[in-house]
């Protein structure tokens, strides 16, 4: 038996969005060609076989790709006949974001951590990338940090979503080592100061002194009289 199938009909072509139902679909537009195709053979039951499974989703010819299935009679004996057909799939969707990030406001002795964005995207592969830009804020240790993702897909589409993070200097400085009260006679003046220390968790400090009091006069020093000299940091 070296005679193939013969077939009667054609099967016909489709274009079909890119979607999550896309497979169904297909399979769909399979069985309604197959009711409408038909094959006989001299010797032998015929078997109907399509290929491929799964349509083609891979982004080419400006967003339109295009699978060859191929409607296959098949005998006993192992000859066949086929009619090919064009399936299309368009793929006019972006990915979609499956998240709204949210900005926040920290204290700048926090790591600046942005979320990670997720996306959903239903035919081919994508890429995902981000920019930033910062905007400074009133003083060196404040500032705001925008990042931008955009989620492309191979046809060219894109998305974007931003999230911006706030950093806040709201703590002061903080003394960790406060110099204590002495005293000294009265021909020693002025006298020498000790240096306060400071910690503070954001930027550099500048330790200057703004007052100092002085109480009698060095000047007129005589045995028993005293004054006071105070410094505030």
């Amino acid at each position: 038996d070296h005679t193939t199938p013969e077939i009667t009909g054609d099967p016909y072509p489709a274009t079909r969005e890119c979607n999550d139902i896309l497979q169904s679909e297909y399979e769909a537009w399979i069985a309604d060609n197959l009711s409408h195709l038909s094959a006989t053979d001299q010797c032998s039951e015929v078997t109907w076989s399509v290929s491929p499974e799964s349509p083609n989703t891979t982004c080419e010819n400006n967003g339109f790709a295009v699978t060859l299935v191929s409607f296959i009679a098949s005998d006993d004996c192992g000859n066949s006949a086929e009619r090919v057909v064009e399936f299309t799939v368009k793929n006019n969707f972006p990915p979609e974001w499956t998240v709204d990030l949210q900005d926040k406001t920290i204290d700048c002795n926090e790591p600046v951590e942005f979320d990670l964005p997720t996306f959903n995207n239903v035919c081919g592969t994508t890429n995902l990338t981000f920019e930033e830009q910062t905007v400074p804020g009133n003083c060196a240790s404040e500032f705001s940090i925008t990042r931008t993702w955009t989620v492309s897909d191979e046809c060219g589409q894109s998305n974007t979503i931003s999230q911006t993070i706030h950093v806040q200097d709201n703590q002061g400085p903080v003394f960790t080592n406060i110099p204590g009260d002495g005293q000294i006679d009265c021909n020693q003046f002025p006298p020498a100061f000790g240096e306060p220390t400071v910690l503070d968790d954001c930027g550099e400090d500048q330790l200057t002194y703004i007052t100092e009091f002085l109480t009698g006069d060095p000047s007129s020093c005589t045995n028993g009289e005293t004054f006071d000299y105070q410094r505030i940091w």
